[in-house]
């Protein structure tokens, strides 16, 4: 299985914030960072924060809605 190669974020893309995600998928920011450690949720950390791509998310939600 082939590893997934990391997408170039561009400049117009809309970047959220870990409590930014919690509050459209109504969980806690740390719920959203756990995701994301665990890979569950594609996202990134710039710095010490993490940041998630819009898309990333709308795909994430749809998926978890699904599930849910």
């Amino acid at each position: 299985m082939e590893k997934e190669r990391p997408t170039r974020i561009t400049r117009r893309e809309k970047l959220l914030t870990s409590k930014e995600v919690a509050v459209r998928l109504g969980v806690s920011p740390d719920t959203v960072n756990e995701f994301a450690r665990k890979k569950i949720l594609k996202g990134f950390k710039k710095g010490r924060q993490w940041r998630f791509r819009m898309h990333d998310v709308a795909l994430f939600e749809k998926t978890f809605k699904k599930v849910a």
